[in-house]
């Protein structure tokens, strides 16, 4: 990147992979973050599940006392977050943390069985 993470990426999404621009932007927004709240929607969909898994657990390490807000259809990347919030037609159907949400049947405990099959 010619400007480092100031270089303008519109014009190289035809070099830049989906997962290499979902990267960057991450990066930029984490380097940038002074608030004490960071906001990732659907953030990694792009990246396959290892890479996933690092960059997420790495987010959640370097920003212990921060708030991260994580929107994720990919609930298998929620497993460090502290607090879990499951939407069912526009409501909050489930709060708690991961261990609490997969310790009996619930929402989240079947998508998560779900998703692994």
């Amino acid at each position: 990147l010619p400007d480092g993470y100031d270089t303008d990426i519109s014009g190289l999404h035809t070099s830049l992979s989906g997962g290499q621009i979902q990267r960057l932007a991450i990066a930029r927004a984490y380097l940038g973050a002074e608030s004490g709240m960071l906001i990732l929607d659907e953030a990694t969909s792009a990246l396959d599940t290892s890479t996933e898994r690092l960059v997420m657990n790495s987010l959640i390490e370097s920003r212990k006392n921060k708030t991260i807000l994580c929107v994720s259809h990919r609930v298998a990347s929620l497993t460090e977050f502290t607090r879990i919030i499951v939407f069912k037609e526009g409501h909050v159907a489930e709060d708690g943390s991961f261990e609490k949400l997969t310790e009996s049947q619930t929402i989240f405990k079947t998508l998560l069985e779900t998703r692994q099959t």
